[in-house]
């Protein structure tokens, strides 16, 4: 039972994370900019399905390996960038326009310096990049947050996807260390839990960006 709500909850995250690519394409091409580091995102997000297909279905191997930890490596370093270049360019509160670089290059320091000193860490699953760079995510959502109540318009339903998926993902990893030997149904149900905000995220995002297609189309 709970496998097939897993699997019909994952077709639905694929499908409407490819059906966001080409609605937050098609709004950038109609001029919205504040849609690219999303669009990046998304794609990022695609990616790393696609390599977690081929190497669950043993048609990649990393330096011999069968693991994706390096994908998840890259996605989540991706999405730091993306995600906060995105609240940087929708944020117009003072502190963020001027403390916004330099923030990112500590935390991106601090982040990426266990993995300098050891390359090796690449090749296995860590939350420390987690742990360092998703805080700072949510920490712009928070501020956005404040601006949306002052301000009319901008992107609260975005924010709000992210913000949950942001909170549930640093609990789902800081709780790994709790399930090392839990059984497997356990698991799977955590697996589950996890995949909820991912398809809430995308959901959100594909109203935000019919929200504005809508809004172009009235143009016309």
């Amino acid at each position: 039972m709970l496998d097939n709500l897993y699997d019909l909850l994952r077709t639905s995250y694929l499908i409407l994370l490819m059906l966001n690519v080409v609605l937050y394409s098609a709004s950038i091409i109609l001029g919205n900019k504040f849609f690219k580091p999303l669009l990046a995102y998304l794609l990022i997000c695609i990616l790393t399905e696609f390599f977690n297909f081929l190497v669950k279905k043993n048609h990649l191997l990393i330096l011999g390996e069968k693991t994706n930890a390096p994908f998840f490596f890259f996605f989540i370093l991706i999405q730091f960038f993306s995600l906060s270049f995105f609240f940087k360019n929708v944020i117009q509160h003072r502190f963020i326009k001027k403390y916004f670089y330099p923030y990112l290059i500590l935390i991106s320091t601090i982040a990426l310096i266990p993995y300098v000193l050891n390359p090796s860490l690449i090749m296995e699953f860590t939350s420390w990049l987690s742990f360092i760079t998703m805080p700072f995510i949510l920490f712009l959502s928070s501020m956005y947050f404040i601006e949306l109540l002052i301000k009319k318009g901008g992107y609260p339903f975005i924010n709000i996807g992210i913000f949950i998926v942001m909170s549930c993902s640093l609990i789902y990893f800081a709780s790994n260390a709790f399930y090392k030997e839990v059984n497997i149904n356990i698991l799977d149900f955590k697996l589950f839990l996890n995949l909820l905000p991912l398809v809430l995220l995308q959901l959100l995002f594909l109203y935000e960006a019919y929200l504005f297609l809508r809004t172009e189309k009235s143009k016309f």
